[in-house]
C-alpha cells in the first residue's frame, strides 16, 4: 500500500461525529505541484450554520491532518465543507 492509499484508508476510519454524513477524500496535486489530499466534509443540511458545528469541524479537520501527517508529511490535506444537498446537486450534474 502506498502513502496515498494508506492516507485515504486512515481518513475512512475516522469516526464521524454528528452531524457529519460522510467524508469524500481523494488525492490530487496542489498549485505548488505538491502531493495533496482533498477532503470534503459532508454535513447534514440543517446543521451547516450552527455555531456548535464550528468546534466539531475544527476537531475533525485536525484529526484528518494528524492521520495524514502520521503516514506521510509530504501530503497536505485540503479540507472543505459542503451540505448534503450541495453534494447531491454536484453528483447529479456530474454523474
Amino acid at each position: 500500500m502506498n502513502s496515498e492509499q494508506a492516507i485515504l484508508a486512515a481518513i475512512e476510519r475516522i469516526p464521524l461525529p454528528e452531524p457529519v454524513e460522510r467524508l469524500i477524500a481523494y488525492p490530487e496535486v496542489d498549485s505548488m505541484d505538491r502531493p495533496a489530499i482533498r477532503v470534503w466534509i459532508i454535513l447534514k443540511d440543517d446543521h451547516v450554520a450552527e455555531r456548535e458545528t464550528s468546534a466539531m469541524l475544527d476537531a475533525l479537520t485536525q484529526a484528518i491532518r494528524d492521520r495524514t501527517w502520521q503516514i506521510d508529511e509530504r501530503y497536505w490535506p485540503y479540507v472543505r465543507v459542503r451540505s448534503v444537498s450541495e453534494q447531491a446537486l454536484i453528483e447529479s450534474e456530474h454523474g
